[in-house]
Order: structure tokens, then C-alpha cells, then sequence
């Protein structure tokens, strides 16, 4: 029996989501984004992934969670801003 999994948005945590499923006998894994080609209006922008990501990778992928604060610098705050700038 095959599992067929969908994951909608290859963001960061659709990414690796999808890294962790990867291989595993029976599993397929389809990914979906609405990105287009020539669509990546942040492209280079930088990655950001916040508190909050990095306690939840360190529960599910501890030696990936890891790896990111190795590669990270350090963070001095954390802002929430709202769309319409609030």
C-alpha cells in the first residue's frame, strides 16, 4: 500500500516536512506552491525563521534545528508587524 501525501506550500516548514517524509518506503510525496517561475518577488531576501520555528524543528528534527542556529546569527529582538504596517 502507498501513502500519497499532498503538502500545500514548500515554504520553510513544507520543506521540512517534505525532507523528513522523503525515502521513507511507501510514502509519496507531492509538493505544491503557488510560486510561479520568475515570481519570487523576496527571492534573496534572506530566510527568517523565528523563535517559534526553531522550538518546533528542535521537537521534530533536532540535528536540522541544529544546523539552522549554527548558520543563523543571533537574534537581538523580535518585531510583529502587521500588514497594513501596524
Amino acid at each position: 500500500m502507498t501513502l500519497k501525501i499532498a503538502i500545500i506550500g514548500c515554504g520553510v516548514a513544507g520543506s521540512v516536512l517534505a525532507g523528513m517524509l522523503a525515502g521513507r518506503p511507501g510514502i509519496v510525496i507531492t509538493c505544491f506552491e503557488k510560486t510561479g517561475l520568475g515570481d519570487q518577488s523576496e527571492a534573496g531576501t534572506g530566510l527568517n525563521v523565528g523563535p517559534n520555528a526553531i522550538k518546533a524543528l528542535a521537537l521534530t528534527h533536532p540535528a536540522l534545528a541544529k544546523a539552522v542556529r549554527a548558520a543563523s546569527y543571533d537574534w537581538a529582538r523580535w518585531k510583529v508587524c502587521l500588514t497594513d504596517g501596524s
